[in-house]
């Protein structure tokens, strides 16, 4: 039949011994056989429907990468130590995050487990993360761009903004991208970006309620006076620029903590407790952003 490998499931072994008899029978050149470990839950059951998402479409409607899938699969069936030594690594460190070429390129017969593999979600979410941060870090635009569609298509930045640039929203990409366990989560977590902040929301009041009145007012209005001073240009709001701004407002105020300049100004810029650092996320949107939110927040 001109098949020269059968690569199948451990639980068709016990069929084998029946399959060969055949093969002799029909006097057909007999393959090499090789039975691969199951996957199986954690509880070590075998996987099925009842136990949750086994099929590929299950894990891609709930936003994974295909090649993250493909990796995580690969990974559960090979002994990563005995895979090609060029495939895989950074330096002298194995990692786990591989691209199909050197998926294929690391495969062989000698490298698949023998042992069963145990499902791991964290492990996905981690790969996940780690092909979304890799594809966005890509210096080739050809692999950025569909990126930046896909944002598009979620955020509100869509084709009807077009003051909103393809640069601009790369930037919030490159800045959530240690964040995004799914693609999708850029929805919550970066919306702020794109919208001025809903400062009545119940986690924004949250966030208000160490802090007076009086102190807030105090941390925004010397965060404006000396935000306004740097100039808006990319010597001058870089990252490194910004921090040292903001340390600047903490020192103008011995009476104030880092971390209530930082909460005060994470409150009124984002409205969410969760993100990039502060002088990270001031880069990123800009003096003109920053100071209308920071303006918006006094009113």
């Amino acid at each position: 039949m001109g098949i020269s490998h059968v690569l199948r499931g451990e639980e068709w072994l016990s069929s084998t011994p029946k399959h060969i008899l055949l093969y002799n029978a029909f006097d057909f050149p007999l393959p090499k056989f090789a039975h691969l470990p199951l996957l199986v839950n954690a509880d070590g059951s075998k996987l099925s429907k009842r136990s949750g998402d086994v099929r590929v479409e299950d894990y891609i409607s709930k936003g994974y990468e295909p090649e993250a899938l493909l990796n995580f699969v690969a990974l559960m069936g090979m002994n990563h130590s005995r895979h090609g030594a060029d495939e895989g690594k950074t330096g002298d460190k194995t990692t786990d995050v591989m691209t199909m070429e050197q998926m294929v390129s690391a495969f062989s017969i000698e490298v698949i487990g023998k042992h069963r593999s145990t499902m791991s979600q964290p492990k996905l979410v981690h790969l996940n993360q780690q092909h979304i941060a890799r594809s966005l870090l890509s210096t080739d635009p050809a692999q950025v761009q569909p990126w930046i569609a896909r944002a598009r298509s979620i955020l509100p930045c869509g084709a009807g903004k077009p003051e909103v640039s393809d640069a601009y929203v790369h930037r919030v990409l490159l800045a959530m991208k240690d964040r995004l366990h799914v693609f999708t989560d850029i929805k919550y977590l970066a919306e702020y970006f794109f919208t001025l902040p809903d400062l009545s929301s119940s986690e924004a009041r949250e966030m208000r309620k160490n802090i007076s009145d009086a102190l807030y007012r105090r941390i925004l209005e010397s965060s404006r006076a000396i935000l306004s001073e740097l100039p808006d240009d990319e010597t001058g709001y870089t990252r490194a620029k910004v921090a040292q701004g903001l340390k600047q407002v903490q020192d103008t105020d011995p009476e104030t903590s880092s971390k209530q300049v930082m909460v005060a100004l994470r409150h009124a810029i984002t409205g969410r407790k969760i993100g990039p650092g502060m002088a990270e996320t001031i880069e990123v949107l800009g003096k003109r952003r920053t100071l209308e939110r920071i303006e918006a927040a006094l009113q």
